[in-house]
């Protein structure tokens, strides 16, 4: 389930790097190793690469809090995983019939859910700092 999530975000990886490059090759280092008769790969693979993986790791850690939050939406409509396998829209979902005597077994779930997309998001913001301030 997780794999086919990620998947579904390729678009935006596919519209950031597309971005990127057209931008970089304008560049002169792109420009100059052109003229000093380098060819497409080692351009792409010794100059563009680099200078696309940041973008990248960026945009990979910021998405990640949406796919987790999407297929627990999923466990939690019972579309996901099997019932014997446990995620947290499931247990959520599990806990909803206990509300009224035991409440901590749909809010331990989500807060745990929601701890964890609020951490993933301050890594991404923090990694996003460093390197522009690395840029």
């Amino acid at each position: 389930l997780i794999v086919v999530l990620a998947i579904s975000q390729w678009m935006s990886f596919v519209r950031l790097i597309r971005a990127e490059v057209i931008q970089l090759r304008q560049k002169q280092f792109i420009l100059a190793s052109r003229a000093i008769g380098a060819n497409d790969w080692r351009i792409m693979f010794k100059h563009l690469l680099p200078h696309l993986i940041p973008s990248a790791l960026v945009l990979a850690t910021l998405s990640l809090p949406n796919v987790i939050l999407l297929a627990a939406g999923l466990d939690f409509l019972g579309i996901g995983s099997t019932p014997p396998k446990p995620t947290l829209g499931g247990m959520i979902s599990g806990g909803l019939k206990y509300l009224v005597n035991a409440p901590w077994m749909a809010i331990a779930p989500g807060l745990a859910l929601m701890f964890l997309v609020v951490g993933i998001n301050m890594v991404a913001e923090s990694v996003r700092e460093k390197l522009e301030q690395s840029a």
